[in-house]
């Protein structure tokens, strides 16, 4: 879905995907790649920290950022 002005609009795939690349490149373009936050929990962790990279935004937080202490928690 895309908004447009203050509604959600149903949209295929392929101009979604256009409409996301069009952002990053623009954000990129601008000189703020930093401007990406990128969140994620543990799957495709890698591919993420992969994409932040290549992107240039060191914005990239996990599940550990926002509940440090979950996982010891969890190991106990």
């Amino acid at each position: 879905m895309i908004r447009e002005g203050d509604k959600l609009v149903s949209t295929p795939w392929d101009k979604a995907l256009d409409e996301v690349s069009s952002r990053l490149r623009e954000l990129k373009d601008e000189g703020h790649p930093e401007g990406l936050p990128i969140t994620f929990h543990d799957y495709g962790k890698e591919i993420l920290e992969r994409f932040a990279y290549l992107y240039g935004t060191p914005n990239l937080i996990g599940h550990e950022s926002a509940c440090p202490d979950q996982g010891q928690s969890l190991q106990s």
